[in-house]
């Protein structure tokens, strides 16, 4: 029996994301509060509290809290997407790339619905259209591409080392601080601008604002490490599945 991979992490995917809408009483509709609701404490705490930051501040903010919450969203889910799924592991075999490919799209499903929103504020906040917004559907494959990279190398080795679960939540925090979310890292101490510009989600953030937000098109030389940097880790991550394929149901189990 055939089994097509790509129906079967789409359809996974999406019986995910309503398996845990049916636990709640608006089911679906918080696909959409959800989100609405993440973007507007930010919104009522710097939009109309502190007002820090001076005028598009709360904009420069709002992206990049949106653009970190697919990628945070993506690598915690892959963390514990081959342990979670031992017991389909036992009764037929499937390529273990699967399970955190299914986690990365179920999050990719809830970042349309929070992007859209972010557009939607953007556009009622007279932001106007431009020309650089074409440039939106690379800067996704480009993040896709990264958060596959880094998703599955921490789907591969977790279940290795189960201890680096607790890890990988303080690396993600640590990045959330330093990647230039709250602030503008060009007003930093040149030391401290030089350490965080080896920060890779510091430049992706970076390409969505030069693109919503200034109108100008991403570094594309920055583009290209990203993805060079993403291609290193995929080869690295099919050496690791390929080792222990086999051995994953024993070491989740």
């Amino acid at each position: 029996m055939s089994i097509n991979y790509t129906e079967l992490i789409f359809v996974r995917s999406v019986m995910s994301l309503k398996a845990e809408a049916s636990k709640n009483y608006l089911g679906l509709l918080w696909w959409v509060i959800e989100p609405t609701l993440y973007l507007g404490v930010f919104y009522f705490v710097f939009g109309m509290g502190f007002r820090q930051g001076g005028e598009g501040f709360l904009s420069y903010l709002l992206c990049g809290l949106v653009v970190w919450k697919w990628f945070d969203a993506s690598i915690k889910a892959c963390t514990v997407s081959i342990t979670q799924n031992v017991g389909i592991m036992y009764q037929l075999y499937l390529p273990k790339l699967i399970f955190p490919a299914i986690a990365i799209v179920a999050a990719s499903f809830r970042f349309i619905f929070i992007l859209a929103i972010f557009l939607a504020f953007l556009l009622l906040t007279d932001t106007n259209i431009q020309a650089s917004w074409l440039w939106l559907p690379l800067l996704l494959l480009v993040q896709m591409y990264f958060i596959v990279a880094v998703g599955f190398l921490v789907a591969a080795i977790v279940p290795l080392i189960p201890d680096l679960r607790l890890v990988v939540n303080y690396v993600m925090l640590m990045l959330f601080f330093s990647s230039g979310i709250f602030f503008d890292i060009s007003l930093m101490d040149e030391r401290v601008r030089d350490i965080l510009a080896y920060n890779p989600f510091l430049m992706i953030i970076n390409f969505y604002r030069s693109v919503l937000l200034s109108g100008t098109p991403p570094a594309f030389n920055a583009m290209a490490g990203i993805a060079l940097f993403s291609t290193v880790l995929t080869i690295i991550n099919l050496f690791i599945y390929k080792r222990f394929d086999r051995v994953y149901p024993r070491l989740a189990g």
